[in-house]
């Protein structure tokens, strides 16, 4: 996700990071308006009163922006985390088996070691 600012000279201004295609020309238009409303009442974002005009739809947008920007990035995050996890446990329960593996074949040949002498013992006893 983008997160710089978008940067702006006294010629040539970018788009918005949130902006479409459709809505280029409606920033430009915009642009205009709202130099010309920021000159009128001198706003900034320190002295902007909290009763100010908000448009309903740029907030709609940023917002509808922002929940996108982090769905997409809280799903790579959880996705990273979740197959991190995963790796990990298969990894651990492969080194599990493997011991459960090797101590099963020394168990397996003990056993057949004490079945060899106990038949031994037995062939003696008799």
């Amino acid at each position: 996700m983008n997160t710089t600012t978008p940067t702006t000279t006294s010629t040539k201004r970018s788009c918005s990071v949130l902006s479409t295609l459709d809505t280029v020309g409606d920033q430009k238009r915009n642009r205009i308006l709202s130099d010309s409303i920021a000159e009128e009442y001198q706003y900034t974002i320190d002295t902007m009163p909290l009763d100010a005009p908000i448009d309903k739809e740029l907030v709609e947008t940023i917002s509808s922006a922002v929940k996108q920007s982090v769905t997409e990035k809280m799903e790579t995050i959880l996705k990273e985390l979740i197959d991190s996890t995963v790796d990990g446990v298969v990894s651990s329960l492969r080194t599990r088996i493997t011991l459960v593996e090797e101590t099963n074949e020394i168990l397996h040949k003990e056993n057949k070691l004490l079945t060899y002498h106990v038949s031994e013992l037995q062939k003696n006893r008799s």
